[in-house]
């Protein structure tokens, strides 16, 4: 194993050829296991011999956190031979179960954003004072739209920046999606440019956003609240993004007609896509496949694995410090919590009549924005394997804690600051972007 081809096919490897073709992937004949020098992870993927090197940059890519836009730099070897773009995998002499080596995958991730599930999934150190929902403080408060619109999603990248997703009024032509720097007051604020190709000529773009997440390659997930799209990924197209925010298509449902409108949406531990479809009284999960190659538009599609029905007006979502993922419940003010699989795990009531968004902070405990109320409700961290068949468990959990937002109207979006530990609200009613960190702050 590894060790599959002569000195002849290595060297007939060195120089590459068909450069500037487009790749045309052929149906896979081997599993190579691809492994990542960075975090010692070993997985399998996928290949033909007749592919270009490209396709397996693009396909081990994914496999060790690293986003699409930067698979091309991925260094990836074989018996200390570095596999070139524009040259076939065979000619390496790779055979079934071969192993190929990503050598620059901790230098590719280097400064990309990771989303704040992982980062406490992997233990990562976050020096940072989780916050004390009995003590604490409005830090800041900044209108981000030009208009009346509102502030349906927020989502963290790194170092305190955060993209807001904008739902327009009418045919309004003000940006939908806005990125913010929270690290200065009053916030710098940016629109961002977005490239909408499709090989769909009537498609339009995104016109209706709801929410919007950040996925573990840095790829961002968005769910629309338009009927018949579906989520969408988007990859940012733009080296400086920060200086020069430009977002281009990257995946789209591969049956969007098959989807309502959609609210929450986020990822789980093995990269799958989540959404509320929440006229259909759902959640749907989707796998990301990469898309043959050539003249495709798109470099992936969301493909459906698996539904979780019988919800009523599933609005937000989120992965839970235990693997399972908790639902906002709109129509019956309850959350329920399901096994990774999406079995019933058990749910329970919100003291609210419209429960939003849901996040977990550094805690790993629940905060549910209250749209009707004005407030947000904190949910202590609930026992990892805590089971009980899908019942309510309502009696046997104590009360959250409850704040009431000052002229904070129907919080739409809730998020965590993963560099402070801060709590951000957006407002639906007044475009409103609010800071809560503990008192008193020491900044």
């Amino acid at each position: 194993m590894g060790n599959c081809g002569s000195t002849n096919d290595l060297q007939e490897a060195a120089a590459p050829r068909n450069l500037g073709q487009p790749v045309q992937p052929s149906e896979p004949d081997m599993l190579v296991i691809v492994s990542d020098s960075h975090s010692g992870s070993r997985s399998e993927v996928s290949i033909n011999g007749q592919d270009d090197c490209l396709l397996l940059k693009r396909r081990a890519a994914p496999k060790v956190k690293v986003g699409p836009r930067f698979a091309s730099k991925l260094k990836l070897s074989f018996a200390s031979t570095e596999m070139v773009i524009g040259t076939q995998v065979h000619t390496y002499g790779i055979c079934d179960g071969a192993e190929v080596v990503v050598e620059n995958a901790g230098e590719v991730l280097k400064n990309s954003p990771v989303p704040l599930y992982l980062r406490l999934k992997q233990n990562e150190s976050l020096d940072v004072r989780p916050l004390d929902y009995a003590n604490l403080n409005e830090w800041h408060r900044q209108k981000i739209t030009e208009t009346t619109a509102w502030l349906s999603g927020i989502c963290f990248l790194n170092d305190g920046l955060l993209i807001c997703a904008i739902r327009p009024e009418n045919d309004s032509p003000e940006p939908k999606f806005w990125l913010v720097n929270s690290k200065v007051h009053p916030y710098t604020v940016k629109p961002i440019i977005m490239q909408d190709a499709s090989a769909d000529p009537s498609w339009a773009g995104v016109q209706v956003p709801d929410s919007v997440c950040l996925l573990g390659d840095g790829v961002l997930a968005v769910s629309t609240y338009q009927e018949g799209v579906g989520p969408l990924l988007y990859d940012w197209a733009t080296e400086d993004w920060e200086a020069n925010p430009v977002l281009s298509l990257h995946a789209a449902s591969e049956t969007p007609a098959a989807y309502d409108k959609m609210c929450g949406i986020c990822e789980d531990l093995k990269g799958r896509v989540l959404c509320c479809d929440i006229m259909a009284n759902r959640v749907v999960i989707f796998n990301r496949q990469l898309n043959a190659g050539g003249r495709n538009i798109l470099q992936e599609r969301l493909v459906e694995e698996a539904v979780v029905v019988g919800l009523n007006h599933p609005c937000g979502i989120a992965v839970l410090p235990d693997d399972s993922f908790g639902v906002t419940e709109w129509g019956l003010s309850r959350i329920s919590i399901f096994s990774p699989e999406g079995a019933p795990r058990f749910k329970f009531s919100c003291p609210c009549q419209n429960p939003r968004a849901m996040a977990v902070d550094l805690n790993g405990s629940i905060v549910i924005s209250d749209y009707s109320k004005g407030k947000v409700h904190v949910f202590q961290k609930l026992a990892d394997n805590f089971d009980a068949l899908g019942e309510d468990v309502s009696r046997h959990l104590p009360a959250p804690f409850s704040k009431a937002l000052d002229l904070m109207k129907s919080p739409m979006a809730v998020a965590i600051n993963p560099e402070n530990g801060h709590l951000f609200v957006a407002s639906s009613a007044n475009g409103t972007l609010v800071e809560i960190c503990n008192q008193p702050e020491q900044i």
